[in-house]
């Protein structure tokens, strides 16, 4: 999987749901930065601890996202 994908997963389900990104960086306790590059793919290692982050925030599993 292209880490793009999971960028553009995390932003559409951001999207559907109205939630901003700065918020939810702020909210999981991680930069801004870093959020922005997952989204844009320039991120092409995120930690488990981060996705775990993002997934309990938007509701969904690790694999939900991934797959």
């Amino acid at each position: 999987m292209k880490d793009l994908e999971i960028g553009k997963r995390i932003q559409y389900t951001l999207t559907k749901n109205g939630i901003k990104p700065y918020k939810m960086a702020k909210e999981i306790g991680i930069s801004q930065g870093n959020l922005y590059d997952i989204l844009n793919g320039k991120n092409s290692n995120p930690t488990i601890k981060v996705l775990k982050k993002i997934t309990d925030y938007l509701e969904i599993t690790v694999d939900e996202l991934i797959k």
